[in-house]
């Protein structure tokens, strides 16, 4: 698992690696207090 502090370092990760077709970002923060969103 990678964690970047800003989306647009990981966007820029992937992009480097490929071509980018499917995106999934989640709240982890939110996740671990039993949120939803």
């Amino acid at each position: 698992m990678l964690e970047f502090k800003y989306d647009t370092q990981l966007l820029e990760y992937c992009a480097s690696l490929g071509e980018i077709y499917d995106i999934v970002v989640e709240d982890m923060e939110r996740q671990s207090k039993g949120l939803h969103g």
